[in-house]
């Protein structure tokens, strides 16, 4: 998408060093880390079974929870 809007602005081909500067993979965010630096209390899934259990978490009225879900 990043990519897509540089291409739209007209710059011409973007060169390697334009390109990292919009790879939001590097470095990896710690998603639940950060949630977690905000008070907002975070869990990291690789399976649905945790899903499940920690969706479950998500939707209780004790307040908000981020779910991160690593594909």
């Amino acid at each position: 998408m990043l990519g897509d809007e540089l291409a739209k602005l007209g710059a011409g081909v973007a060169g390697r060093k334009a390109l990292d500067l919009l790879d939001l993979g590097r470095p990896d965010i710690d998603w639940v880390g950060h949630a977690r630096s905000l008070g907002v209390p975070g869990a990291r899934v690789t399976d649905m079974q945790q899903f499940n259990r920690r969706f479950i978490e998500a939707v209780a009225p004790a307040g908000p929870l981020l779910v991160e879900i690593v594909l």
